[in-house]
């Protein structure tokens, strides 16, 4: 079983890795639901001057304002927030004010990573399900992995409004690469 799970896991992960390279880099889908700003200069010269440590934004943050503040003065923030959800401009940003290395091997080296444990984990759930026949075994690890990417992908669009083609490609990418995976996956858990 040791053998199985390691050649699952290293092998899926492998697959998957390459998938997800061709689907960033080579298909057009991911960077067709990425929007571009009016001005890059002038937003990030606001970002820099309003967002000076790394990690999520959110705006307008109703849960920050509230900080400090009497139970009533709460409910008043609330209402003026919920206000200006309706009407002001809304983002959920990841901010990162140093900016980030594309040309630096650790984001490869940890996506591999990542995928590989991915990969250990499903290969684990299949040889536990003991589910015979090839054509089911791929489908069960393709199940798994868009059970997953939906769980994810469809939070993210339903309480912080991410775009639904955004969302649909995410969902189709990991459906596709895993299936891919699943195709080494279920032969090794045979």
């Amino acid at each position: 079983m040791a053998k199985k799970l390691i050649a699952g896991g290293i092998g899926g992960g492998l697959i998957y890795f390459m998938w997800s390279a061709f689907s960033w880099m080579v298909l057009p889908w991911h960077n067709m639901s990425l929007n571009k700003f009016a001005d890059e200069n002038v937003v990030a010269n606001a970002i820099r001057s309003n967002a000076p440590y790394a990690g999520i934004y959110l705006m307008p943050n109703p849960h920050k304002q509230a900080e400090g503040m009497t139970d009533e003065m709460k409910d008043t923030a609330e209402q003026i927030s919920n206000e200006m959800h309706r009407h002001e401009a809304f983002v959920f940003a990841s901010i990162r004010p140093g900016g980030v290395d594309f040309e630096s091997p650790l984001p490869l080296i940890t996506s591999f990573c990542v995928n590989v444990l991915v990969g250990l984990m499903i290969t684990w759930l299949l040889l536990q399900a003991k589910i015979t026949g090839y054509i089911k075994r791929v489908g069960f690890v393709k199940m798994v992995a868009l059970s997953g990417a939906i769980l994810c992908n469809m939070g993210y669009w339903s309480w912080w409004h991410f775009p639904t083609g955004y969302t649909l490609v995410s969902i189709l990418d990991v459906g596709i690469g895993w299936g891919l995976a699943g195709l080494l996956i279920a032969k090794v858990a045979d």
